[in-house]
């Protein structure tokens, strides 16, 4: 009973947590960045316009390119076309660089191939990121929480206390830097804890912090609506 409350409670919490709401957005509170509304551009596409905007050659010039980009990840999400969104995504890692909630594209690529692409790849990709000084530190907190997450999938439980050991302590580091910190710091960082006490065989402790990630993660979806008004504020969505 107790693993089946587990696989519950993690399903409503993953509900909740799209790959771009593991981003760092601290820089775009207040206005709609260039990759949301390249989000309110795609989410108009039908089919056929997807693939047409997938087959589009990209252009030299970076802005443009990172445009296009922007345009081709979500017409890739839109036809389920895995191999391309997964590749589209590492191309945004690389052409968000120095931008305005650039670094956002480094959980959605993480997040993508894990889910659709190899989980080892995954797990191995996130170092490079992780250690990354020229990071901001909540970008590289949050790649360590997702490192640590893809370990927990796996069977090596000495790999996985070092890669929570330090995820855990980056996270610290970002949370003491209060309002500063990136809006879902603490629901993440209770999301992957979970993982670790079910990893361990504690589900009664995993379901208890599961609980309390969905309680957190509730409240700041609530005090973000009150503070936006506007269900479409980069704040609410970032919740």
């Amino acid at each position: 009973m107790a693993q089946g409350l587990v696989i519950g409670l993690m399903a409503l919490v993953l509900a909740s947590h799209t790959p771009t709401a593991f981003a760092q957005a601290d820089e775009d509170e207040t206005s709609t960045s260039e990759a949301d509304e390249a989000d309110t551009s795609a989410a108009k596409l039908s089919p056929d316009e997807a693939a047409r905007v997938l087959a589009q050659a990209l252009p030299e010039a970076p802005d443009a390119r990172y445009a296009l980009l922007q345009r081709q990840f979500q017409a890739a999400r839109l036809l389920e076309d895995r191999v391309r969104f997964i590749d589209i995504a590492r191309q945004l890692v690389d052409a968000g660089r120095g931008r305005p909630g650039g670094e956002r594209w480094i959980l959605s690529y993480l997040n993508a191939e894990f889910t659709w692409g190899s989980q080892g790849k995954a797990l191995q990709a996130s170092e490079p990121f992780v250690t990354d000084a020229t990071l901001s530190l909540g970008t590289r907190a949050s790649a360590a929480l997702r490192q640590a997450y893809f370990a927990a999938q796996g069977h090596d439980r000495a790999i996985l206390n070092r890669l929570w050991s330090r995820a855990d302590d980056l996270a610290g580091q970002v949370m003491k830097q209060g309002t500063a910190a990136p809006p879902r710091m603490a629901v993440d960082r209770l999301q992957v804890r979970a993982e670790i006490e079910r990893f361990s065989g504690d589900n009664a402790a995993s379901v208890a912090t599961l609980r309390q990630a969905i309680g957190l993660g509730r409240r700041d979806l609530q005090a973000a609506r009150a503070r936006a008004g506007n269900a479409r504020d980069l704040e609410v969505l970032d919740a």
